[in-house]
């Protein structure tokens, strides 16, 4: 769209004396070309993308050198006339780091991987802990990143992630976008307060209902929780995975069979208690009665064949 002379006429507007000039890349937004081997120009490809750059740089101001990586600063801005339209344009300083494609970054080793995931994490975090960047209107949403890729984020020497890019995409909301086949879907991260950084404390949750707020949607899968126990405790100790059957009545029956169980399991002295409390004993329960039969079996003087054959 720009040609290298266009682009040095915007910048002489601006007053910027260009040694050197060339063109790095272009995305569907803006085309991006680097001026005198340390500055990055971006200019707007059509009048969404002249907005695009107005949110970046509101963002990447109100961010300053609040997060765990470099972001894109503004040296200077400016506008020009195109077609009759005004757009906007802004230049920054080139970000240290160079980028790596999907296959170089799955080759990585995996403590790097580990690491890397640890840097990301602690960036969306700061991210998402922002509350005065954008307006927020509704509980639950955060400040989000908008095109957050492989594509935006360069690396040391050391292959860590050591710079975000283009936040032309930011906005206030969660994370909502095609995901593994799914047209739609919102995606949630979430830490224990005291547990962010901690593998082993996140927790991802996923709705196709991107109507839902964050609240709403945390809501209703603490209510769906109570389900997942079910299925866990009735493969576990019930045999729920054990069983093949094909009959639809057949099933339909060994379902209400199981419900039943588990249903007993928690109510078989009378009060509510847990599975496991009620499954531990109904187990003992069931063997002290089964030895009571034993015992009452040898007593009656029964020969050995029919005190083994009850026993099984």
């Amino acid at each position: 769209m720009y040609s290298l002379y266009e682009v040095e006429q915007i910048l002489r507007n601006k007053q910027v004396f260009v040694c050197s000039l060339a063109f790095l890349g272009e995305g569907e937004h803006s085309e991006v070309f680097l001026v005198n081997r340390d500055i990055v120009v971006k200019l707007p490809k059509h009048r969404q993308a002249s907005e695009c750059l107005k949110t970046e740089m509101q963002v990447v101001k109100a961010l300053g050198t609040k997060l765990n990586v470099e972001i894109p600063n503004v040296l200077f801005q400016g506008a020009f006339f195109h077609e009759g339209e005004e757009y906007t344009y802004f230049g920054s300083r080139k970000l240290p780091g160079h980028s790596l494609n999907k296959k170089q970054f799955c080759a990585l080793p995996k403590p790097i991987l580990d690491k890397n995931a640890e840097i990301v994490a602690n960036f969306l975090y700061r991210l998402h802990s922002e509350k005065n960047v954008l307006p927020i209107q509704r509980e639950g949403d955060v400040l989000v990143h908008g095109d957050f890729s492989l594509n935006h984020l360069l690396f040391d020497q050391n292959q860590m992630v050591c710079s975000v890019l283009d936040f032309g995409d930011s906005h206030v909301g969660d994370y909502q976008g095609e995901l593994n086949g799914i047209p739609n879907a919102a995606v949630i991260f979430s830490y224990p307060k005291d547990g962010f950084g901690n593998p082993k404390a996140l927790r991802v949750f996923l709705s196709t209902n991107v109507e839902l707020s964050t609240q709403d949607i945390l809501d209703t899968y603490t209510k769906r929780w109570p389900i997942e126990l079910f299925f866990r405790q009735s493969k576990s100790k019930l045999a729920l995975d054990s069983y093949q059957i094909r009959s639809r009545q057949g099933i339909q029956r060994y379902w209400l069979i199981m419900s039943l169980v588990h249903y007993l399991c928690c109510m078989h002295s009378g009060n509510y208690c847990t599975f496991e409390e009620g499954y531990a004993s109904l187990k003992q329960q069931l063997k002290q009665e089964q030895f009571a039969n034993l015992y009452r079996l040898i007593k009656s003087s029964a020969s050995f064949e029919e005190a083994f054959k009850f026993v099984g």
